[in-house]
């Protein structure tokens, strides 16, 4: 083929090809998409949304998303908000939602799935920084993972999902209340929880039935985990200062404790219930 009848046939692919496209209508590094560049926004219909830049809104929600199926990558940005009782990213009774690849600042929530019938959300490599609570999401089928929570000193709770679901490789510290909440039939794995200085009431891992809670570091929490229902909890390192307790176990159910350590001057191990807790390996019991 001749030199220049294929370079005409390389540039006719490039001009119809998606780089042809409006500016600010492609998805870098993925599919098309709807560029947000404003808040407040509500997105309503399927699809991939993203960030045109760093946003901010004073008076309430950011990003409303009424829709299930949508994909929303911040592209790095932040969003910053004002915080009070409004909610960076907010769903209610939403599916199949994905956020990712950015970091939400100074809001009361920085994403909240609110309804009883949310399934499936992804939050995915997102940086919750100086909200009240950082990622909060009810009903079950969540995933939160690679993402990073630090409160503002006065803040609440860093992850949160209600039922099933799994979080894991995420780093949580300086909230007043609890670290990583998952309340049943779940994965907490690899994460690493540091309490405030001022630590008083903050749980650093909860979970409860059916979970397995595996291969995670906390530090500086009155409750390093706290166990209310049968669990595996296997792998972990908790340091328990002088007034701590290590490991919770707050239930008589059947829980199986393996292969932990826990230091510090603090109480190492406490409910452990005989014929009910199984022991194997543990460090510092």
């Amino acid at each position: 083929m001749p030199r220049k009848l294929l370079l005409i046939i390389l540039l006719g692919l490039v001009l119809c090809g998606p780089a042809a496209l409006a500016d600010g209508d492609s998805y870098p590094g993925g599919p098309l998409g709807t560029r947000i560049t404003r808040l407040p926004y509500t997105i309503s219909a399927p699809g991939a949304y993203y960030l045109g830049g760093n946003l901010s809104y004073a008076g309430g929600d950011g990003i409303t998303i009424t829709s299930d199926h949508v994909t929303l990558d911040l592209m790095g940005y932040t969003m910053t908000g004002s915080g009070g009782s409004n909610t960076g990213i907010l769903m209610e009774g939403r599916k199949n939602v994905e956020i990712r690849n950015g970091t939400l600042s100074g809001w009361g929530h920085g994403i909240f799935e609110a309804g009883p019938t949310g399934l499936g959300h992804r939050i995915i490599n997102v940086r919750a920084e100086g909200n009240d609570d950082g990622v909060l999401l009810w009903s079950k089928g969540h995933l939160i993972k690679g993402c990073r929570a630090t409160g503002a000193g006065t803040s609440y709770i860093g992850l949160f999902i209600q039922g099933v679901g799994t979080i894991s490789g995420c780093q949580v510290n300086n909230f007043n209340y609890g670290g990583i909440f998952l309340d049943s039939c779940g994965l907490i794995s690899g994460n690493v929880v540091l309490g405030p200085a001022d630590a008083n009431t903050i749980i650093g891992i909860s979970t409860g039935y059916s979970s397995l809670v595996i291969g995670n570091e906390v530090t500086n929490a009155p409750h390093g985990i706290d166990c209310t229902g049968s669990a595996n909890i296997i792998g972990n390192t908790v340091t328990a200062n002088s007034g701590q307790i290590g490991i919770n176990i707050s239930t008589t159910e059947p829980t199986l404790l393996d292969q932990n350590t826990v230091m510090g001057a603090g109480t190492h191990y406490q409910g452990i219930t005989t014929g009910k807790t199984v022991t194997r390996n543990n460090a510092g019991l």
